[in-house]
């Protein structure tokens, strides 16, 4: 009794806020924290929006990509790590839980600092021309 009572306090824990956001959305007051009535103005705001739907564009890209790029390249890696004995590969095996070892706000700065200053000498090293933008974006969700 006491493990589903904890299960039950846990759920709503993680889900109420995602609830009363949801429920919340369709408010006529401003303020959130207060039922105004029913409405769709926001919805209808954000589908006029036009800055607010290429937004929204740009994160659903950014998503698949780096959902693709990430399923392929694990991939890759779970079949030469299963498959094959190669030298290093115990170095391999290691470096790829560096992204849940390494704290996501080191992570993060870590990103920055190479995207900011390091992304010229990369570019100048390898020959590429990789901008600031989406697809730095999507690489670092991909690192992520």
């Amino acid at each position: 009794m006491v493990l589903s009572t904890n299960v039950v306090l846990v759920f709503v824990f993680f889900y109420a806020p995602i609830a009363l956001l949801s429920v919340f959305s369709f408010s006529d007051d401003r303020n959130p924290s207060r039922w105004g009535g029913f409405t769709l103005d926001w919805y209808r705001e954000f589908g006029e929006s036009e800055s607010l739907r290429a937004a929204l564009t740009r994160s659903i890209w950014v998503a698949l990509w780096s959902t693709i790029i990430s399923v392929v390249l694990g991939t890759l890696a779970a079949l030469a790590l299963e498959r094959f004995t190669f030298r290093g590969r115990r170095v391999f095996d290691a470096l790829l839980y560096l992204p849940i070892i390494i704290p996501d706000v080191t992570m993060g700065i870590m990103m920055l600092v190479f995207f900011a200053e390091g992304l010229d000498l990369v570019n100048s090293l390898f020959g590429t021309s990789m901008t600031k933008g989406i697809s730095t974006i999507t690489l670092a969700h991909v690192a992520f």
